[in-house]
């Protein structure tokens, strides 16, 4: 049974990155409830089983396998215990419509250099200096910035000058032709952030990264497809003693006294909180309900927010489309993903944001524009 000093979250989403969080506020002692509008957990790792065959719906490899491990680690198990993960080698062959050739990425570098010479000899004399650049932004962008909360202006200000001397702001297209020229070559090596809906030819270079750590960590694939590991949080989350709630779409976020204090279902059942992550908007339709008084309703999230460190009570985090971010001018038609702690005293909109990424704005417009609006902020205190 939940002590009544016990702090209470709830999470809205049960994709990868609700289940997550799910399970590192359980490991901080709080009481979880997770829900989902749809029928089962995953959100993107959704899975589909239809005519006696089971398809992922989204991921379907596993990279940076060491980050599952810290995970299940928090929950007092291992990936050993959970899973049954097999590397791949290659890890996947790239063909192209109408053509004989073909492309096997592996971690391999005289392997790597062979398969980069059926296309252009001069790109493979590059290959090494486009991995240590690849090297050098994973550990910066990836392996530090990746573990910081980014809950203020300033932690995302630092980042920005290492960035550029990285040049991990410009296009990812753009930084994969400066050492390869040939179009098979240079597909193969800028396509990965399509891994997650980003356009090479608009995001930023920092997805170079994903060339390294797939070489750096290797390739993997879980029996019973990326939903294995859906499955496996879900377990942990309810030998937990959380609770997911699926068919459960959330109406609206209710506060009492300018804090959390219940997330409404559509179904009428209310659950307690003093902490909301919202990791999927679509997950409801709703707003924010202060008392009698319904504020402003919350803008369509586009994106995950997963803390890495504890938040306030009665805070809510949402990730949202840029051009309905209170308080951020830009226009564009882009999206950017604003971290917005949307709730002070009498439920109104804070006036801060913080930018965490422009996704259209590339080379040094983009990081103008960034450190613009965090010099904005900071100027308003």
């Amino acid at each position: 049974m939940t002590s009544p000093a016990t702090p209470r979250a709830v999470v809205v989403g049960a994709g990868l990155g609700g289940l997550s969080a799910a399970i590192r506020l359980l490991a901080r002692g709080y009481d979880v409830t997770v829900v989902e509008r749809r029928e089962q957990a995953g959100g993107r790792a959704y899975q589909l089983v239809e005519g006696g065959y089971t398809f992922d719906m989204g991921p379907s490899l596993i990279t940076m396998p060491w980050l599952l491990e810290e995970l299940y680690a928090l929950a007092g198990t291992s990936t050993a215990e959970q899973l049954r993960v097999r590397p791949l080698d290659p890890f996947y062959r790239i063909h192209w419509d109408g053509e004989e050739r073909h492309f096997d990425f592996t971690g391999d570098r005289e392997r790597m250099l062979a398969e980069i010479r059926k296309f252009s000899a001069a790109d493979a004399a590059n290959y090494d200096a486009f991995m240590e650049a690849s090297r050098r932004i994973y550990e910066d962008a990836i392996l530090v910035a990746g573990r910081k909360p980014f809950l203020s202006p300033l932690p995302f200000a630092q980042l920005v000058p290492s960035m550029l001397k990285l040049d991990a702001i410009r296009s990812l297209r753009g930084f994969v032709g400066k050492y390869f020229a040939e179009e098979h070559v240079r597909q193969t090596f800028d396509f990965h952030s399509l891994f997650i809906g980003g356009n090479p030819w608009s995001v930023p270079a920092v997805y170079t990264a994903l060339s390294y750590l797939q070489v750096a960590d290797g390739v993997w694939y879980a029996d019973g497809g990326v939903y294995s590991v859906v499955q496996s949080l879900v377990r942990l989350i309810e030998r937990g003693g959380g609770r997911v709630l699926t068919n459960a779409p959330v109406e609206r976020i209710e506060t009492w006294g300018g804090k959390v204090s219940a997330v409404r279902l559509a179904s009428g059942e209310s659950v307690p909180a003093d902490l909301v992550v919202l990791g999927d908007s679509s997950a409801w339709g709703g707003g924010v309900e202060a008392g009698e008084h319904r504020a402003q309703p919350v803008v369509p999230a586009i994106g995950a927010v997963q803390p890495k460190a504890a938040l306030p009570q009665g805070q809510v985090l949402v990730v949202v489309e840029q051009d309905q971010a209170p308080g951020v001018e830009a226009r564009g038609g882009g999206l950017a993903q604003v971290a917005l702690p949307i709730l002070e005293q009498g439920g109104q909109w804070l006036e801060r944001a913080l930018v965490l990424e422009a996704s259209q704005r590339v080379g040094g417009r983009r990081a103008n524009f960034q450190m613009r609006v965090a010099q904005r902020f900071d100027e308003r205190g």
